[in-house]
């Protein structure tokens, strides 16, 4: 029979497990808003964040609560500087879009993964590009948020696969 120290030591372990997905996603807009000194690096950094969030839902979505992804979105805004709610609202769409069509995902390829991340990541930009234009009343340059969307689209798969590392690992202690 466990002890009772056991049982907690146990509880404890499946409950740190659990919020992987989200520090992954913290870990993800700490490193984009990181400054790297390099000018207009920031124009077009890679929306890592939203990678995670896509590939957890996928994956895990018991483990990634829209809250959190709305409360990691907020913290994004503020250390990146865009409009308060803009992230929180990519994050939350592209959460709510993913769990809407979850029956869809399920036991797809990796290429239909690909191709329906860089589907809904379009149409996110395309929505945050306009949200942009509205709130600052000028139109933004194109090309950075273009070469933007393409290095996301491009480092999906090298992200997933790290994600998938992380999710083996998960699976065994969960």
């Amino acid at each position: 029979m466990k002890t009772e120290t056991e049982e907690m030591w146990r509880w404890l372990e499946s409950a740190l497990c659990g919020t992987v997905p989200l520090l992954v996603t913290f870990v993800l807009v700490i490193l984009c808003a990181i400054p790297y000194g390099v000018p207009g690096l920031s124009l077009v950094m890679p929306l890592l964040p939203l990678v995670s969030v896509y590939f957890w839902v996928v994956h895990r979505p018991d483990l990634t609560p829209a809250i959190g992804h709305f409360l990691i979105g907020l913290l994004q805004d503020v250390l990146v500087g865009t409009p308060i709610g803009l992230s929180a609202a990519m994050f939350v769409g592209i959460h709510a879009a993913v769990h809407y069509q979850r029956p869809f995902f399920h036991g797809k390829t990796f290429l239909v993964l690909w191709f329906s991340f860089a589907l809904l990541i379009t149409m996110i930009s395309l929505c945050s590009y306009t949200a942009v234009a509205i709130y600052s009343f000028l139109l933004p340059p194109a090309f950075p948020v273009s070469l933007q969307l393409f290095l996301t689209i491009a480092l999906y798969p090298l992200l997933t696969r790290i994600f998938q590392s992380i999710l083996r690992v998960l699976t065994r202690t969960i």
